[in-house]
């Protein structure tokens, strides 16, 4: 998770490291070879830099408090289904 501030931007460096996480993992892990990425920023950050903009192409954005209600949510689906 980025720890950016609510009121902060995402940087370069983290837009960067999501873009390009997925091409790391194929290099390095061998068991990632012939497996598709969908790389997912969950930030408080609801604007980014500048400079990050050519790398936010490679990855999607969710919102840190909409994943935390998501998994609230979902972790009370599974609890009820036990």
């Amino acid at each position: 998770m980025d720890t950016t501030p609510e009121k902060g931007e995402l940087s370069v460096e983290k837009a960067r490291q999501a873009a390009s996480h997925p091409n790391w993992m194929r290099a390095n892990v061998k068991e990632a070879s012939g497996c598709s990425f969908l790389p997912v920023v969950v930030t408080p950050a609801v604007r980014m830099r500048r400079t990050a903009g050519p790398h936010a192409q490679g990855f999607y954005y969710w919102r840190y408090v909409d994943f935390v209600n998501f998994t609230d949510f979902a972790l009370g689906i599974i609890r009820e289904l036990r």
